[in-house]
């Protein structure tokens, strides 16, 4: 009695999603064993507001003091601005005579900026001042610049970005805002978005992130947790 050669038994093959214009069609199964087709829609979720997005930014290690205000460094605070609305941009206004400044009969000058970010717009006035913070009469070129500059960064504040450093500008100093959970979960949501689209290894960023704090979702984390990450996130932007 003869045998044929013994088969070997096959591995089930996975396929990989059916990808479709807009969506692709995944398998997936629930507990009693019965398969069923899940459409994942290939949208992007959208980006929170500017407010909610920039406010919980720390900016208290970046800011310098200088007669008793204090400042964001413009390059800094555009550095920020643009790793999460690269789209913003800015206008130096020009008087009658092309000048990037408004003088009074006297000879003190003030600049006007507008910032437009995610579609809405802000414009903000600021003195040119010297450097004790005194107006001056005739400003040089590099006095117009610096208060530019100064001017684009209050505009920021408008959408979030150090806003609590206006708060009192007579009190520049004061305590930083109370932590904002819903803003900090934004943010982390963005951000999983932003890295999705160039990760290349096997565990996305944020099922790193849940495995490190040992929850199951972003809304589990505590207080804590959420400061870490939105940290490292911050840290990463620079």
């Amino acid at each position: 009695m003869t045998t044929g050669a013994k088969k070997k038994p096959t591995k089930k093959q996975t396929k990989k999603p059916a990808k479709q214009d807009g969506y692709q069609m995944l398998k997936t199964t629930d507990k009693d064993g019965n398969e069923h087709d899940l459409m994942i829609v290939d949208a992007p979720m959208p980006k929170p507001p500017p407010w909610r997005m920039l406010k919980s930014w720390d900016v208290s290690p970046h800011t310098q003091e200088k007669n008793g205000m204090t400042f964001l460094p413009w390059a800094w605070a555009w550095g920020v601005l643009m790793d999460s609305y690269p789209d913003a941009t800015f206008k130096n206004h020009h008087n009658a005579n092309g000048y990037p400044a408004f003088f009074d009969p006297f000879g003190h000058a003030m600049v006007r900026v507008t910032l437009t970010v995610d579609g809405m717009s802000h414009t903000e006035d600021y003195p040119v001042l010297d450097y004790k913070n005194q107006s001056v009469v005739e400003p040089n070129a590099f006095q117009v610049n610096t208060s530019l500059k100064r001017c684009l960064v209050k505009c920021m504040a408008y959408f979030g970005l150090g806003h609590y450093i206006y708060a009192g500008e007579d009190m520049p100093s004061g305590p930083a805002p109370t932590f904002d959970r819903h803003a900090a979960i934004e943010m982390i949501w963005a951000h999983h978005c932003f890295v999705a689209e160039n990760e290349d290894g096997d565990t996305p960023w944020l099922d790193r992130v849940l495995e490190w704090a040992k929850v199951e979702k972003v809304e589990d984390m505590d207080e804590s947790q959420l400061r870490k990450v939105i940290e490292k996130i911050q840290k990463e932007n620079k």
